[in-house]
């Protein structure tokens, strides 16, 4: 699902911006198109909505970013719980931005190693599939 304007799509140059959605802390990964390498940013911690969505504007303004994917963290059935709730409603938040905002199955996206930044980790896992979608739609 899209929420929001992009200002770059496939055979454009875009940056991009994954986000793995916490209560407390969110995970960030980055990539430009092309060449579509991702890479961890970091992870911010916040206490509110109004924390989070102040350091993702810093991120997208600084990074110029054109468009966000989010990480959707559905229940193994493939259904919606609280959580995925609760990230939802914060895309259109996020599209106030002025950027392109999707979402991304992030069932499968935590890193079972034992990382020092998991949640990051988890935002690149996300952002790696995304470019990979993008991909295969422009082959």
């Amino acid at each position: 699902m899209l929420h929001g304007r992009s200002r770059g799509y496939l055979g454009v140059s875009m940056r991009i911006l994954a986000l793995d959605i916490g209560t407390r802390r969110t995970g960030v990964a980055f990539a430009e198109c092309p060449p579509g390498i991702p890479f961890i940013l970091t992870t911010l911690r916040h206490e509110s909505v109004r924390g989070f969505l102040d350091q993702v504007a810093q991120l997208v303004d600084v990074r110029c970013i054109d468009h966000i994917v989010v990480g959707l963290p559905l229940l193994s059935s493939g259904k919606e719980g609280m959580q995925a709730q609760r990230v939802r409603s914060l895309l259109s938040l996020l599209a106030l931005l002025g950027v392109c905002v999707s979402t991304l199955d992030e069932r499968y996206s935590t890193s079972r190693n034992s990382s020092q930044n998991p949640d990051a980790v988890a935002a690149c896992m996300i952002l790696t599939v995304f470019i990979d979608r993008l991909d295969a739609k422009s082959s």
